[in-house]
């Protein structure tokens, strides 16, 4: 709801808090980094609430990580809030 100045003056002010940066910050602390053409990839998402407050990241080509989320959304898209869920990690090949 902010104005381009009030956006401006926002991440001035807090550019992690406000831009939601935390989770690249803790990749960074860990030695990551970013190359161009990548994304942040987390595990578990962020959609999936867990009893371990531990996620791990990783560094993946954007166009692998902009698959992945649509694949999540569509298979959670009419789940209603609370759903439990299992999460499976395949092996690249049988994506």
């Amino acid at each position: 709801g902010a104005d381009l100045a009030g956006f401006d003056a926002a991440v001035r002010a807090d550019p992690v808090g406000y831009l939601g940066l935390e989770p690249l910050e803790a990749f960074r602390a860990e030695g990551g980094a970013l190359a161009p053409g990548e994304l942040l990839s987390v595990h578990p998402p962020f959609v999936v609430r867990t009893d371990d407050p531990g996620r791990s990241y990783r560094a993946v080509p954007a166009a692998d990580r902009m698959g992945f989320l649509a694949g999540l959304a569509a298979q959670l898209r009419a789940l209603p809030d609370g759903t439990a869920v299992a999460l499976r990690v395949l092996p690249r090949a049988a994506i």
